[in-house]
């Protein structure tokens, strides 16, 4: 099984724009998933930053199957589906 972990999110005030949810919010809440993978799996993004490595993101999207708004509550499920020799794929599901 791959590695992954389970974020719990709820949609706040500063998630939502005059349309619902800012689309952008998506990214910073699949960054929040991406982290705490990284700390569970014992290489928090502090610690490999210090020691000179970096998790540049050189591919990202999201497709958005459904609304989310004000006050709703979901978990992300944040895991790594791929490893090649210099990189790493992540996917994300809300």
């Amino acid at each position: 099984m791959a590695a992954q972990t389970i974020t719990h999110h709820r949609v706040l005030m500063t998630d939502v724009d005059l349309v619902q949810v800012n689309f952008t919010r998506m990214f910073l809440w699949m960054d929040h998933g991406f982290t705490q993978l990284l700390h569970d799996l014992e290489h928090p993004s502090s610690v490999l930053l210090r020691d000179g490595w970096s998790t540049p993101v050189v591919d990202s999207h999201c497709n958005h199957l459904r609304p989310v708004t004000l006050d709703d509550e979901f978990d992300l499920v944040s895991r790594v589906i791929e490893v090649g020799n210099s990189s790493f794929v992540f996917w994300h599901d809300f």
